[in-house]
Formats: structure tokens, sequence, C-alpha cells
């Protein structure tokens, strides 16, 4: 578990390690890639920021109702999390998650009516709380917990592409695929990330994660919409790749929190860079690409906040 900084006010602290603050900038990540790999670029940016706002609230709304709904085991197991140490109520826990909730959906309406269709964009955003809620209640038990996560950062990442319409758009459906792979495979690794995970989950998710980056690779490789010569994003993505597989291979041999929990951490923050890949496929632009990687910035320096996972 990550160190937070005793300088944090201690009131404040709780609620922001509820909404997983650190991780919270990986939401922008995803919508300024769905957005750039349908516009090339990132204008017009009154929808853009609207569906930001969605994303990131739709994700911390996620957040506090994991934490929520999973209270009475956290109980046992994870004592010193806000609801279970008492820092946090669950009724309160209870208004801000579904506050969220309703605060990303009405923004995805908001975006795609600035973007001309409100329809479009709403419904995506309907979508990624309907998953966040399916996820994080009836389904966080079963087998379907982990490609139920990865679709809800795929359909994060249809949500920056709704602005346009984008249902025969091949390029964001097969980054929305990747990532949804990706992600789905960091989630069943960090299964049991709190005690000594199992090695055939912790196999089963590293089989995923390739997978991701497998897809994203063939998304850049032959889809019409990426602006340049595809072999600059590739090797960006095949760096990320290495630096990821190699952090989570070292967790098959040593299967302890202190080596797991530290991978599923690189591995949720590159999504940020992951991000970053897809928009200069995207758009060939070094600025718009920077400018996303640069959510690293407070998401690292936050991390003595409040922990990633």
């Amino acid at each position: 578990m990550t160190k937070t900084d005793p300088k944090a006010p201690s009131n404040l602290r709780p609620w922001l390690r509820l909404v997983r603050l650190p991780a919270l900038f990986t939401a922008p990540a995803d919508v300024l890639a769905g957005f750039a790999i349908m516009h090339g670029g990132w204008t017009p940016w009154q929808p853009l920021v609207a569906l930001v706002g969605a994303g990131v609230c739709l994700y911390g709304g996620g957040m506090v109702l994991n934490d929520w709904f999973d209270r009475n085991r956290d109980a046992a197991e994870r004592s010193d999390r806000p609801l279970p140490s008492g820092e946090v109520s669950p009724k309160a826990a209870a208004l801000l998650g579904f506050g969220l909730l309703a605060v990303g959906v009405a923004l995805g309406f908001l975006g795609g009516a600035l973007a001309g269709n409100a329809l479009r964009s709403g419904l995506v955003a309907l979508a990624v709380a309907a998953l966040v809620i399916l996820y994080d209640g009836p389904l966080k038990r079963t087998l379907l917990a982990c490609p139920t996560m990865g679709a809800c950062r795929a359909t994060n990442l249809l949500l920056g592409a709704s602005a346009l319409p984008f249902l025969h758009h091949g390029g964001v459906w097969t980054v929305a695929l990747g990532m949804g792979c990706y992600v789905g495979g960091v989630t069943l690794y960090a299964r049991r990330e709190a005690s000594v995970s199992d090695t055939h989950l912790l196999s089963a998710g590293l089989a995923a994660v390739s997978l991701g980056f497998a897809t994203l690779a063939y998304a850049y490789y032959t889809q019409k919409w990426v602006t340049a010569s595809p072999l600059l994003p590739i090797a960006v993505l095949a760096t990320v790749a290495i630096s990821v597989i190699r952090r989570m291979a070292a967790g098959l041999s040593d299967p302890r929190p202190e080596v797991v929990g530290p991978a599923v951490g690189v591995a949720v923050m590159s999504i940020i860079t992951l991000g970053g890949v897809h928009v200069m496929a995207a758009t060939a632009d070094a600025a718009l690409t920077l400018a996303t990687v640069l959510l690293l910035v407070p998401a690292v320096l936050l991390k003595r906040v409040a922990s990633v996972t």
C-alpha cells in the first residue's frame, strides 16, 4: 500500500483515498484519446471539456461505490480503508458515489448537446454508469467481473469518441477493444492483491494484458485513422508493454502483495501513457501527445496522498 502524506488535511484525506485520487487522472486520458481518434485533434474544445468531466465523474463514482459495496468485506480484510475505519459514513459514501455517476451522465448529455447530438453521448455515459454499478455490485465476485471492468474502460474511451458518429469507425472500436483487454487483464491480475495471489489468476491476467497490447499494435498498423507512420506509436507502445509485462511477470515468481501491488500500480498509471500513444497515432501532434502524458505528473505526485488501488 502506498504511504500517504502526513501533511495532507486529515479531514480530506479519507475522501481522496475513497475516490483513488491519483487514478482519477487515467479517465481523461481515455476520453482525450477517443476524441482525438474521431476528430484528429482536440477541437471543438467545448464538448471535449464536458466529456472529460463526465469521464472523471463516472470513474470517481465507480471508485467510491467499489468501497461502498465492499464495506462489509473490507471490514475483515482491509479495515484501514475509509469506510470500515469509520472515517467516512456509508450514507455519505453512497451519496457521493451515486451523485458522481449522476453528474457524469448529465455532463455526457451536455457534451453531446454541445457537439450537436445530446442523445448519443448521453447514452454512452449511461452505459458507463450501468457498467460501473454492475461491476461494483452484482458481478464483483463472478467470472464476469474482469470483462465488465474492461468494458467500463473501453466505453469510457468511446465516450470521448461519441461527439461524432462512431459506430462504423473501425479504429476507435479496435483501440477500445485493446484497452478493454488490457484493463480486464489488470483487474484479473489484481483480483487477490491484498493477500498472496493465485499464480493462475496472475498468468491469465498477464495473458489478457499482452493480448491488449497486441490488439493496440494491430490498430496502429492497419487502421486508416493513424495520421503518420505507425512505426513511432508502435515503438512507444512496445516500450510501455515491456515495462508493464516485466513488472507483472515478477508476480508470477513472487505473488506476495509487496510485488503484485506495485505491478498493478504501474499498469494502472500506464493507462495515461497509452492514452498519449493513441493521441500520437491519431494526431501526430507532439504538443497534444505531451499534454496527455503530463497527466502522469499529478497522478504520480498525488500517490503520496492516496493509493492508486
